[in-house]
């Protein structure tokens, strides 16, 4: 009976030691820094386009904000693929982007059906 309780006392002092350790390393990883490329989304009304240029404007929150299309940028209208050609002014949009030093430049714009 003794020796059982010994075991019990050394067991239970070894857990009390090591589970501060184990909190303190634990697998959790630290949250992550905001990246500057992560993406974001803006929604809002097509102000511009210039399909020769490969950007557009939106009107997002009374304010005016300018997209470069990324080179593999999709473009989605009606659930289909379209093109740069097939926008029009007036629309409602989400864009999704990052930004890329002082540009904003858009990986994929959903038109989501008029303003």
């Amino acid at each position: 009976m003794k020796t059982k309780l010994t075991v019990l006392v050394a067991a239970l002092a070894l857990v009390a030691f090591t589970l501060p350790s184990l909190a303190a390393t634990g697998s959790a990883k630290p949250a992550a820094a905001p990246s500057a490329h992560a993406a974001k989304t803006a929604v809002g009304e097509l102000a511009t386009i210039d399909a020769a240029a490969k950007s557009l404007s939106v009107k997002v929150k009374g304010k005016t904000d300018s997209f470069t299309l990324a080179p593999n940028a999709t473009i989605t209208m009606n659930g289909k693929p379209a093109q740069i050609s097939d926008l029009k002014v007036g629309e409602k949009v989400e864009v999704t982007y990052t930004v890329q030093g002082t540009s904003m430049v858009a990986s994929n714009v959903t038109v989501l059906g008029h303003a």
